[in-house]
């Protein structure tokens, strides 16, 4: 079976855990007998549109991308926006040749749903890995309004990833309900 694993962000340049929890992920399935293939944003000064790599036997496809970490909010929100754009510009042609029978997209980010959907309709299964609720827990802090035009904007693509999936996973019972 192949299997992507869509991320915001990997090993070994990744810092945070889910980079980590990403890595081990792709790792069990290589140790089960499948082909682990992690696709996650690059940079924007990377000399071709997709850069493959490995990283302690798992492959990593590193589609050239924006920065997120760093950089303001409006600029962030634009560079995730692009994530599916940029990354299918990358591997379809790799895709439409050899493709995957498992999409895990690990949200937040919740910009991977169009790549997700690109991946399903070449036949992978969707299973989505909800971390937490996206844009609720930003509208509860306070940083946008409930009925704003970015509260609005980030549902539409909470709900296509919800569309999309075939299966969600969620991290607590809180979430679920």
């Amino acid at each position: 079976m192949r299997v992507a694993l869509l991320t915001d962000e990997s090993l070994p340049n990744g810092t945070r855990i889910h980079a980590k929890m990403i890595h081990e992920l792709a790792s069990e399935f290589q140790e089960k007998g499948h082909k682990s293939v992690v696709i996650t944003p690059g940079h924007l000064n990377q000399k071709s549109k997709l850069i493959i790599d490995e990283y302690e036997g798992v492959e990593i496809w590193r589609f050239k991308s924006g920065q997120t970490r760093g950089v303001s909010m409006l600029k962030r929100v634009t560079n995730e926006w692009l994530f599916s754009i940029r990354a299918w510009q990358a591997i379809s042609e790799k895709v439409s040749n050899d493709s995957f029978d498992l999409c895990i997209n690990y949200s937040p980010t919740i910009f991977f749903g169009p790549l997700a959907r690109k991946l399903k309709q070449n036949g992978a299964f969707v299973y989505l890995v909800l971390r937490d609720m996206f844009p609720q827990w930003i509208i509860d802090q306070g940083i946008i309004r409930e009925n704003s035009i970015a509260s609005a904007f980030l549902k539409r693509y909470e709900k296509l990833n919800y569309e999309v999936s075939d299966c969600i996973g969620v991290m607590s019972k809180a979430n679920l309900e």
